[in-house]
């Protein structure tokens, strides 16, 4: 955004603020939207929490489950606007790793169901 027609003067439109404890991002503010994480002992993201400056009174909440250090099961948690209550969705991920170790295929389950499947193509020289 500008203060004038000839795009003289630029005003802030907003800001963004990254807080870091040492290398993990912990808390992030755009806005007046807050986003927290935590980490496990191997520094893998293992929750986070939005949307609320108070922790307690986050209206979605993402915990991680890693298997080979991969994202294996997310439970995604979110405030029903309606109810305003809390509603979890089971999201499971499966992979298919070519010889070197990488993956070439994930099928992401939401609730039971296989509803993405990601393919790649790897060329290795």
């Amino acid at each position: 955004q500008y203060s004038n027609h000839d795009h003289n003067g630029p005003i802030s439109s907003g800001e963004t603020t990254y807080i870091y404890d040492k290398d993990n991002l912990i808390t992030l503010i755009d806005r007046d939207v807050y986003r927290y994480y935590k980490y496990d002992n191997n520094k893998k993201l293992s929750e986070s929490y939005c949307c609320n400056k108070d922790i307690s009174k986050a209206m979605a909440i993402e915990k991680y489950t890693y298997r080979d250090d991969q994202i294996y099961k997310l439970k995604y948690s979110e405030t029903d606007w309606q109810t305003k209550l809390m509603k979890a969705h089971y999201i499971e991920f499966k992979y298919t790793l070519d010889k070197n170790n990488n993956w070439i295929e994930i099928i992401k389950k939401v609730d039971g169901k296989d509803l993405y499947k990601w393919v790649r193509e790897i060329e290795y020289y």
